[in-house]
């Protein structure tokens, strides 16, 4: 990438870098298994191992995830998951056909490359609006027949169809 060298390690421990394990490890913090059950794939895919201090390393690795980020304290917390890497990957391997010109099941890209391309698409990208969609609070929309319209809108791209069903 242009000035940043992205890392190849976890606090010098060597990790694979490929967006492919890293939108899997992704997959699995949505999934619906234990935290603990969650830490110790995480520890095994990751580090191969389970550490001493998983706290540290937890940390650590999901700074990986976020590429060098740190989590935004200020921004609001989504009330439903936006983003779904298994669910979602047809669209987001077809908005890479359709804007970044390349097959994403046969390139291969350090995760912080393929997220620097992945947030920089445009919002005429289906992930984009489906992302966008997901995210309309509808309780915030007063007029009845306008919230009746995104809430279809919502369950035609909801990752959990069953929250729509109180509205």
């Amino acid at each position: 990438m242009l000035l940043i060298q992205p890392p190849d390690n976890i606090m010098g421990h060597k990790v694979e870098t490929d967006f492919k394990k890293w939108a899997r490890f992704g997959a699995m913090l949505s999934s619906p298994l234990t935290d603990a059950e969650k830490s110790a794939l995480i520890f095994l895919n990751i580090l191969g191992e389970i550490p001493e201090d998983q706290e540290k390393w937890m940390d650590a690795i999901l700074e990986f995830y976020r590429c060098g980020e740190q989590p935004h304290s200020e921004l609001p917390i989504a009330k439903e998951r936006l983003l779904d890497w298994k669910v979602d990957s047809p669209t987001i391997w077809a908005d890479f056909r359709i804007y970044v010109g390349i097959d994403l099941d046969k390139e291969s890209m350090h995760w912080w490359e393929f997220m620097a391309l992945f947030k920089s698409l445009p919002p005429d990208a289906l992930i984009q609006k489906k992302i966008e969609t997901r995210g309309i609070d509808l309780s915030e929309i007063k007029d009845t027949k306008l919230r009746e319209d995104y809430r279809l809108r919502k369950l035609a791209v909801a990752l959990d169809r069953q929250d729509y069903d109180d509205f």
